[in-house]
């Protein structure tokens, strides 16, 4: 199958964002919203994003989608973040803010572009995780939080929840086509290995493990942490790749930006990975696909990031941002028996 003839490569990850200006973000805010800001534009992945601020130092955030994204999808995003402000409001997430005709997305055309949803969101303050030091009590607030967002989501329902996305590392195999992308002879070689193992070991057991929806994408950079107290999670941030499918998937991604450099290059991974089961405990056969499922996560992000960064080399710096410390990841799990690996992951680290 081709790259672009398969739907989960060929709409929104291959569609660019048409641009919106300054002006443009200001004077939507004032005519749909009844507010008089600046705006500043955001980097952003796949949208435009802009923050918005007003004389009394109020702020927000106001994002325009992908026009190729279907609007039932970005409905998602908005239902997920309205049920969790329901179901536990004390979650640092971004709350919705309604429209002067009440409606909390719009379908707008932004100049001569199609239309696309506009949704104006809560300005979430704080530091972003990858600018911070780690820590063992950050990587536990963090893997907490993340236990409680899977638990306020667990009975939520919604049409289009399981749509196909690129990013769910459920569907790590049908990502093959862009190896091509990958120059590197040794990185190649990593990238074959992990989506091997992907396909011959965890694939097979992805089908009897509970699944729910999830966030989906808690990198560092969609992190943010209370700028006195950096141990403390104050924000969780973009919900445009949240999806049901695996709930162990989710841990995994969370647990994927921990690995570094030293004789235990899991002992982040495994904090993380202990404090999410002081909420809710892992099965022991999500645990023993854990460290497959965290190198497949680091597989999507260098071959989806090195794909796009050649299809958008303007943006390239914000889209692979990731992309290095993904490659170091799958080095370093490469070096460390799965056997060892799973035994390290299901090990309580004392803090």
């Amino acid at each position: 199958m081709g790259i672009f003839t398969d739907p989960i490569l060929s709409s929104i990850l291959s569609t660019p964002s048409p641009d919106v200006s300054d002006e443009q973000a200001t004077e939507i805010a004032r005519q749909h919203y009844g507010l008089e800001t600046t705006a500043k534009k955001l980097a952003s992945e796949r949208d435009r994003m802009f923050r918005l601020r007003d004389a009394a130092g109020a702020e927000y955030l106001l994002k325009f989608t992908n026009p190729a994204e279907p609007p039932e999808v970005t409905n998602l995003q908005t239902a997920a973040l309205q049920w969790i402000g329901q179901v536990d409001p004390g979650l640092p997430v971004q709350r919705i803010r309604t429209a002067r005709n009440g409606a909390v997305e719009l379908r707008l055309a932004i100049g001569e572009s199609p239309l696309r949803t506009v949704r104006l969101f809560s300005f979430l303050q704080g530091r972003p995780l990858s600018e911070t030091v780690g820590t063992t009590n950050q990587r536990h607030g963090l893997g907490q939080t993340l236990a409680r967002l899977a638990r306020a989501l667990a009975d939520f329902r919604h049409p289009s929840d399981s749509y196909e996305l690129a990013w769910d590392i459920a569907n790590a195999d049908r990502l093959q086509p862009l190896l091509t992308y990958v120059r590197d002879g040794e990185k190649a070689k990593l990238a074959q290995i992990a989506l091997e193992r992907f396909r011959t070991i965890a694939k097979p057991c992805m089908s009897g493990l509970r699944t729910q929806v999830v966030h989906n994408d808690l990198n560092t950079h969609n992190v943010l942490v209370d700028a006195a107290d950096t141990d403390k999670v104050s924000g969780i941030l973009d919900f445009g790749d949240i999806i049901r499918t695996q709930l162990v998937n989710d841990v995994a991604i969370g647990a994927a930006y921990h690995i570094a450099a030293g004789p235990d290059p899991l002992q982040g991974p495994s904090e993380f990975v202990e404090a999410y089961q002081e909420i809710t405990p892992l099965y022991p056969e999500e645990i023993e696909l854990l460290p497959d499922l965290i190198a497949t996560r680091l597989l999507v992000t260098v071959l989806i990031t090195g794909w796009r960064a050649e299809r958008y080399p303007e943006n390239s710096t914000y889209i692979l941002k990731n992309n290095g410390a993904a490659w170091d990841g799958l080095d370093r799990l490469a070096h460390i028996s799965p056997g060892t690996a799973q035994r390290m992951l299901r090990t309580n680290r004392t803090r």
